[in-house]
């Protein structure tokens, strides 16, 4: 999801969001107030922010006090009692900013920390990688008001500049995996930045979003998911789904068959449903609408909105 707020911070670092979203293949709906990115849009976005983001735009994206104040879950982290706390309240609601799966271990004196992107097999590029690390190091120094603290280890399968070296404060370690660790001595340093009233004020709705994320989605409520990002695109064919979700078209099509549906029917309810979203909350022209869910006259797109409502443009648009 993708806020107003967090769309005129990506503007602020020299990123124009709508070149972002064309060059990443998500559809420009930036007139909503949320942005909403599935996981597929999330892993696109961040591999096209890696393609054309500097270092320096990468440190700027990964400041803690850059996105705190418009992201709630970072806020949380930054209102708990030390850095160990702060990790694992970040760890347990980043869900809720990104796909992202935040897994830690304890070991003797030290506290490691890895990254992975969450439902497929894709991996997380560069960008994503280093600005989890990143946005965890400032974390703690905002927390702490220790701008010295630094990992014990940092590693990943990727180039640190030295521009990042610098600002980590160690020189970081190549693997085929990521890690960061921190000794358990740092994390117990307490944060200046605790606000207890803030996360008895937070938390709850977090939680309860956090439960909305956990339960458990059928795949045909992942592929609309998938189509309400492909159709707008022009990337909603079977082979190219099937492509974004890791598996075969006749394993797609299997699945699909277990939940008493098919590839076809769920492409027809994914544009009946942009087509109503368009019409009701756009002024968008009826020809834009018509040409985002692959038509190329209204008066096709007018025979087929009936067929799936019953309603006329124009009924669809009074509500």
């Amino acid at each position: 999801m993708i806020s107003k707020q967090f769309q005129e911070f990506i503007r602020g670092m020299g990123l124009p969001i709508e070149d972002l979203l064309k060059k990443a293949n998500i559809p420009n709906l930036l007139w909503n107030d949320y942005l909403e990115l599935s996981d597929v849009d999330y892993l696109r976005l961040f591999q096209e922010l890696d393609r054309i983001s500097t270092d320096q735009q990468l440190l700027t994206f990964s400041q803690i006090d850059h996105l705190h104040s418009f992201m709630p879950p970072f806020y949380a982290a930054l209102s708990s009692k030390n850095g160990k706390d702060a990790i694992e309240r970040f760890a347990t609601y980043k869900r809720l900013v990104g796909p992202v799966k935040v897994d830690f271990k304890e070991v003797s004196d030290y506290f490691t920390i890895h990254f992975s992107f969450l439902g497929k097999n894709d991996e997380l590029p560069r960008f994503a990688i280093l600005n989890e690390q990143l946005l965890l190091i400032s974390l703690l120094r905002t927390g702490t008001k220790d701008v010295t603290i630094k990992p014990s280890k940092i590693e990943s399968p990727f180039a640190y500049s030295d521009e990042l070296e610098e600002y980590i404060g160690m020189k970081p370690t190549y693997g085929k995996s990521n890690g960061l660790t921190f000794s358990l001595q740092d994390l117990a340093k307490p944060f200046f930045t605790q606000n207890n009233p803030m996360l008895d004020y937070l938390e709850p709705e977090l939680k309860r979003r956090l439960c909305s994320f956990s339960m458990a989605e059928t795949f045909t409520e992942l592929l609309q998911k998938e189509l309400f990002s492909a159709i707008p695109s022009g990337q909603c064919t079977l082979e190219t789904v099937s492509r974004s979700f890791g598996m075969s078209q006749r394993s797609l099509q299997r699945k699909l068959t277990l939940e008493n549906t098919t590839f076809n029917e769920q492409v027809k309810l994914a544009k009946k449903g942009l087509a109503e979203r368009y019409l009701r909350e756009t002024t968008l022209p009826t020809i834009d609408v018509a040409y985002l869910l692959g038509y190329t006259e209204t008066s096709s797109f007018a025979r087929a909105l009936k067929s799936w409502t019953g309603k006329t443009i124009s009924e669809i648009k009074i509500g």
